[in-house]
């Protein structure tokens, strides 16, 4: 993680912490159905799972 002064060394049992998931989903009455999309499928490349892991998150599963 990206904290000036601070070193994870690793995680907390999973007893001592909460797991928040995100979701993205594309929904009825969408303005742009083609950019949403695109989003969602953005989110599942290399590249956003790079970024997604470097903040100490769990990129997706597909």
């Amino acid at each position: 993680m990206r904290y000036k002064g601070i070193a994870v060394v690793g995680p907390l049992p999973g007893e001592q912490q909460y797991q928040i998931t995100f979701a993205a989903a594309i929904i009825g009455g969408t303005g742009d159905t083609a950019a949403a999309r695109a989003l969602v499928d953005f989110l599942r490349t290399p590249e956003a799972t790079a970024v997604i892991t470097s903040y100490g998150m769990q990129p997706a599963r597909q």
